[in-house]
């Protein structure tokens, strides 16, 4: 049994290895320390809409993170989460603005369009 359980673990250990130096990580199992790459390849992404308010702010990371309701498009219900965002387009928001805002969805990435306060 002890055995068993040691050649188990090791066979394990080993695909994980494997894994990791062939970059081919299973999903759900990605490092969270390196940062997801948010780049914008493709314009011809359709965009989505929605409404939301400004929970946090980060122009160093060009981020703002944004407690929004249902995006009825992309089938998203309410949620708080991070759109990559521009530096120029975040001029004069601020935490707690409600805001009106276009974005595209690309792989792992929400990138904003346009942001504006909510009149």
């Amino acid at each position: 049994m002890k055995y068993a359980l040691t050649t188990t673990l090791a066979l394990a250990f080993s695909q994980i290895a494997l894994a990791a130096d062939s970059q081919e990580m299973p999903m759900g199992q990605m490092p969270m320390e390196q940062p997801m790459k948010m780049e914008q390849k493709d314009s011809s992404t359709p965009t989505a809409k929605a409404s939301g308010t400004i929970k946090a702010i980060d122009t160093a990371k060009g981020i703002v993170t944004l407690a929004h309701g249902p995006v009825p498009s992309l089938k998203w219900p309410p949620m708080t989460m991070g759109f990559q965002a521009k530096p120029e387009q975040l001029q004069g928001l601020k935490v707690g603005d409600k805001v009106d805002f276009e974005f595209r969805s690309q792989d792992m990435a929400a990138i904003i369009v346009s942001i504006q306060k909510s009149k």
